[in-house]
């Protein structure tokens, strides 16, 4: 009697901001059946979590010293207690995070935090309600996971989402410096008088639209 191979797919391998490898397996499949093969794949990590999906907001501009403790998991302790103790039926997940990495952090007075919920209907009820942190009041919003492979419909890079972007326009047809004005044919038909009439990407420079799936750029963060 020979037993059964398990083939479990992988749909992403990532690194998260706190420096955690995040893997995704395909639909069809479980995270449990990953957790059952950890002796094939985990050797060298310190340790293996199974998580299920969680519904996230992020909570605007909290002041970076509202909260001090000896260190950033006690700090995500006390926030966790201090939440789930001042504000009416909210349950978090886990502790939250703060949205970006230390380096980026500092010398800011305001950052933001990631909170996470079991269930969506918890996400709503945190969305719907005035979130108090420490005592002051915060704006929230549903929080958005950005992967690598995200791409701006803005700028044409990847890593971010057109409404946080910070880089100057540029045209997903002809890589112009105006916004996309999606045509009816094959051309760029901007408003503002494109001079192309052939594709253009604008992160590398090839005769095809910025989104094209063979885009060297594309393909290195996919």
């Amino acid at each position: 009697m020979t037993n059964a191979k398990l083939t479990i797919s992988i749909v992403l391998v990532r690194l998260s901001v706190n420096n955690n490898i995040v893997i995704e397996v395909k639909h069809g499949h479980t995270v449990a059946e990953l957790k059952e093969k950890e002796s094939f794949w985990s050797p060298g990590l310190q340790e293996v979590v199974v998580r299920e999906r969680w519904y996230k907001l992020v909570a605007h501009s909290v002041a970076t010293d509202l909260i001090v403790a000896d260190n950033e998991e006690k700090q995500m302790e006390a926030f966790m207690e201090d939440i789930e103790t001042y504000n009416h039926d909210i349950q978090l997940a886990a502790p939250p995070r703060w949205l970006t990495k230390p380096e980026s952090r500092a010398g800011k007075l305001h950052s933001s935090l990631v909170l996470s919920f079991k269930t969506p209907t918890e996400l709503k009820h945190a969305l719907s309600n005035r979130l108090v942190i420490a005592g002051t009041p915060v704006k929230t919003s549903e929080f958005i996971d950005i992967k690598p492979s995200t791409q701006c419909r803005n700028c044409q890079k990847f890593g971010h989402y057109q409404r946080i972007c910070r880089h100057p326009t540029r045209c997903q047809l002809c890589a112009g410096e105006h916004s996309t004005n999606l045509p009816k044919l094959s051309t760029c038909q901007s408003a503002k008088g494109c001079s192309y009439t052939q594709f253009k990407c604008a992160n590398c420079e090839g005769s095809y639209k910025a989104t094209y799936h063979k885009c060297e750029v594309y393909m290195e963060v996919n």
